[in-house]
């Protein structure tokens, strides 16, 4: 669980914005991309709202979304595992650790401006994939419980 733990902490700490439209160079610490490219002031029309978003940004943050999530939602039920939350008690732990993870997003990594990094803003990052988190905390959280709490 330390590594998961350190795994995690070093993403967080570790993410800054990149605000370039240049290509994702390897070298960089992966960041969430600002993913407009467009300046045009006569672009006000509905069908080049398409083209606002620089598509390999968009990608790339999605990935760096999920993969926090992933390892939030595991770290999450391993805790609430280990610390025999069951019933109510756990689903309200997720519930709350997902509304943490949400705010630290907003907050330090999006500045208070998710629809520069995010196609759809904030509902991509705190609505949208929270049913497969969800499956993640069960995972962890019937394995770890299982383990620890078993025999008691």
């Amino acid at each position: 669980m330390d590594l998961w733990l350190a795994s995690f902490r070093f993403w967080l700490l570790n993410w800054r914005p990149f605000v370039s439209s240049s290509s994702y160079n390897i070298t960089k610490r992966p960041t969430f991309q600002k993913g407009t490219i467009m300046s045009n002031p006569n672009a006000n029309q509905p069908n080049q709202n398409a083209h606002k978003y620089f598509q390999p940004h968009v990608v790339h943050n999605n990935k760096q979304l999920q993969f926090i999530r992933s390892c939030f939602a595991a770290i999450a039920g391993s805790a609430a595992g280990i610390l025999g939350l069951t019933n109510w008690s756990g689903f309200l732990f997720y519930a709350l650790s997902w509304s943490t993870l949400s705010i630290l997003l907003v907050v330090f990594k999006c500045h208070h401006q998710p629809g520069n990094y995010f196609m759809h803003g904030i509902r991509e990052l705190v609505v949208d994939g929270a049913i497969n988190g969800l499956l993640s905390y069960i995972l962890f959280h019937t394995f770890l419980f299982g383990l620890v709490h078993l025999y008691q």
